[in-house]
């Protein structure tokens, strides 16, 4: 029987088909992948050319380092070296043992040598980036006082309706809870599809909530945990009443966004 089977044409076809696709299926995948592995090989190069340049410039570097070494270690004429004169050698003084006045000096000239004024007594400068302060739209630094969080409110998408389309939404959400209520599902889905449709239509551009940032000391910030949220509220109302929003901070406190 088995010997049947291996000798049918049909079976003998069928072999002969696999063997084809599989011979097919290399071919194709040889040209596919030939450009990556091209690449592949370039990168490669590349990667052993590099390590070669670089152990090169270890070793002249090294070497250059030697003869350094060499150089600082021999006198020059008429000149002590720090161990035949040890009074030479300057140290660093202790920062916590410099006076109160000292102290103050030195974070003084940190803002002088940056062309800033000296800040008030327990603020800092916002910074944009290291040595780069942080201006406001005068172009003047902004000053922040030390401990406070750093609140941030940017213009974004938010709910945003006027106040018909408010009613509008409290509405269809009444009525479609009635309908569902009384078993009318397609009513109630309907409503609720066009109270969907109506929300979407109201995310418009105004103030939001942006980041927080609080740099204090744990105590201060486990004695008063909801510091930060507390003032990003507050300048979120400051916001919305200077844009021409102040009917919509009951509506976004009902909501739990204020």
């Amino acid at each position: 029987m088995i010997r049947d089977i291996i000798t049918n044409k049909w079976f003998i076809g069928a072999i002969a088909l696999l063997i084809i696709f599989a011979g097919a299926c290399y071919l194709w995948y040889q040209h596919d992948t030939a450009p990556y592995r091209q690449e592949a090989a370039e990168s490669a190069k590349l990667l052993r050319q590099q390590e070669a340049a670089k152990k090169v410039d270890n070793k002249s570097e090294g070497e250059q380092g030697i003869d350094a070494s060499v150089e600082s270690k021999t006198p020059a004429a008429g000149k002590l070296t720090s161990d035949e004169n040890p009074e030479n050698t300057l140290t660093p003084p202790d920062f916590h043992k410099l006076s109160e006045k000292q102290q103050q000096q030195i974070f003084d000239s940190f803002y002088t040598q940056h062309g800033l004024k000296v800040p008030p007594r327990g603020y800092t400068y916002r910074w944009k980036s290291p040595g780069v302060p942080l201006l406001d739209e005068n172009g003047k630094p902004i000053l922040h006082k030390r401990g406070e969080p750093i609140v941030e409110i940017k213009m974004g998408i938010g709910f945003t309706p006027t106040l018909e389309e408010y009613e509008m939404l409290r509405a269809l959400k009444i009525e479609a809870g009635w309908q569902k209520a009384q078993g009318n599902t397609a009513k109630a889905e309907q409503l609720w599809a066009e109270w969907g449709q109506l929300y979407e239509e109201v995310q418009r551009e105004r103030p939001v909530k942006g980041s927080t940032l609080w740099v204090a000391p744990k105590k201060e910030k486990e004695a008063d945990p909801d510091k930060p949220l507390r003032i990003m509220k507050e300048k979120l109302r400051a916001a919305l009443i200077e844009h021409g929003y102040s009917y919509l901070i009951p509506i976004l406190e009902e909501k739990g966004e204020l």
